[in-house]
């Protein structure tokens, strides 16, 4: 993240990406959505407790919530791992161009990876989107034979579309 970065963190929690986010970037601004009524009172007094300022909470589904921040976002946190793949479509709600996305999911050992990152590239294509993949890497153990990973794309207009 950089400093005068529009953040979102979609199924924020608890909100400990919004939170780091906003406290080593004071320049930038992060909303933080999140449906589950009991996380989202906590992430409001994490939000207090590390006197956080520049974090905007948000309560309720992102598939509507991101409709108040079109075309907003630098940046797209989804640490959803079991059904981030759902909100694609909200990612090109709020993203601008361009815009970074860290997508964690989960899958089986031999080839998650590429698998997913071939599922990514279509969607987007599809939707007239260029992909750029930075970073990929494993985040930990799932269950046997399921890993969480994280990647890391960058999403642009495709000119050759227009």
């Amino acid at each position: 993240v950089k400093d005068g970065e529009n953040v979102m963190v979609m199924f924020a929690g608890v909100g400990p990406f919004a939170i780091e986010i906003a406290k080593r970037h004071k320049d930038a601004k992060v909303v933080a959505i999140e449906l589950n009524t009991h996380a989202y009172k906590s992430m409001l007094e994490n939000i207090a407790i590390n006197k956080v300022e520049n974090v905007i909470p948000v309560k309720g589904d992102v598939s509507k919530k991101v409709e108040k921040f079109r075309n907003w976002s630098d940046r797209v946190v989804m640490p959803l791992p079991k059904s981030a793949r759902n909100f694609l479509d909200s990612v090109l709600v709020t993203a601008k161009n361009p815009c970074i996305v860290h997508y964690y999911f989960f899958g089986k050992q031999e080839n998650a990876l590429e698998k997913e990152k071939l599922k990514i590239r279509e969607f987007f294509e599809k939707k007239g989107k260029k992909v750029r993949f930075l970073f990929s890497r494993i985040v930990r153990p799932y269950s046997p034979g399921i890993i969480e990973l994280v990647v890391d794309f960058e999403i642009y207009e495709n000119k050759n579309t227009a």
